[in-house]
């Protein structure tokens, strides 16, 4: 499918929308493959959180994705940059394993890995940060 708009439902509560380039989807299997991906998680009384990817591969069944290629997400004028990341609805965090760079007015933190909260929109970096802060935005 080329082209694609797509919303998920928590119960009545809009969960998540966004769009695709294009995606594959597997009947039998559950799996889905989109390029050019855009999701928006809305979060009411706070910035929404965007999450972009050239990549993402998905099983609707176990409920889990992963995305690649350059992941960008994007909560309020905070932006985390990261190779890949990969969320699973069993505890609800995107997660990366590789490095991420976190940069907003003033600041950049960087750091190896990283856990980010959909809900709250907090990321937390692991393994080691280095923080330069102050000066012009990047």
């Amino acid at each position: 499918m080329d082209g694609v708009q797509f919303r998920a439902w928590r119960g009545a509560g809009l969960a998540a929308s966004g769009t695709a380039d294009r995606v594959v989807y597997r009947r039998n299997s559950g799996e889905v493959e989109g390029t050019g991906v855009r999701v928006i998680v809305p979060r009411p009384g706070m910035p929404e959180l965007a999450v972009s990817a050239p990549n993402l591969s998905g099983d609707l069944g176990a409920r889990t994705w992963a995305a690649g290629g350059g992941v960008v997400l994007t909560r309020g004028d905070a932006i985390a940059r990261t190779p890949t990341a990969r969320w699973a609805e069993a505890d609800g965090m995107v997660r990366g394993d590789e490095p991420v760079l976190v940069s907003g007015p003033a600041y950049r933190l960087s750091g190896p890995a990283f856990t980010a909260n959909p809900g709250t929109g907090d990321v937390a970096i692991r393994g080691g940060v280095r923080l330069v802060a102050g000066g012009p935005p990047p």
